[in-house]
């Protein structure tokens, strides 16, 4: 079965008043697709992360329009390859360690703990795919866990 094409999203830099305290969520603006406004992403965020935020925020001091964080998407990388490096993981098979692995890492232990329909909803919400057939590639790995269980204690 071949591998479905990866769709990375590009965003437009975040800045304080894209966070949704109320609400709970981060907007983010799109700039991938060519229509204008750009769609928005709500992404939800849970209270440890709001608080974590908003500590934040006022600690920098940041006012409404300032940018959220002031580094790139390949500083990310960058800090995301040290922190592998210092504990000895450079690698995740044959590709060097990325930001899309903590990504794909988030959606297989969401999968593993919510293997449902409304759970895979729910992950497809909050990661933003188009196609519920794209997050339902995460279920084989639900799968794989139930089949490794079954292995070790047999059949329930």
């Amino acid at each position: 079965m071949p591998r479905p094409a990866i769709v990375w999203r590009e965003y437009e830099p975040v800045e304080v008043a894209d966070i949704d305290f109320q609400e709970g969520v981060i907007i983010l603006n799109l700039l991938k697709r060519k229509q204008y406004p750009p769609p928005k992403h709500r992404v939800p965020l849970d209270k440890i992360t709001l608080q974590s935020l908003q500590l934040y925020i006022q600690q920098e001091k940041l006012q409404p329009n300032d940018p959220l964080f002031s580094f790139t998407r390949q500083r990310a990388n960058q800090i995301i390859r040290e922190a592998g490096e210092s504990v000895g993981i450079e690698k995740v098979g044959s590709k060097k360690l990325h930001n899309h692995h903590i990504r794909h890492s988030h959606c297989v232990a969401y999968i593993r703990m919510n293997n449902t329909l409304e759970g895979l909803r729910k992950l497809q919400q909050r990661i933003g795919h188009a196609s519920i057939s794209t997050t339902a590639q995460y279920l084989q790995f639900g799968l794989e866990e139930r089949q490794e269980t079954e292995d070790v204690f047999g059949k329930w």
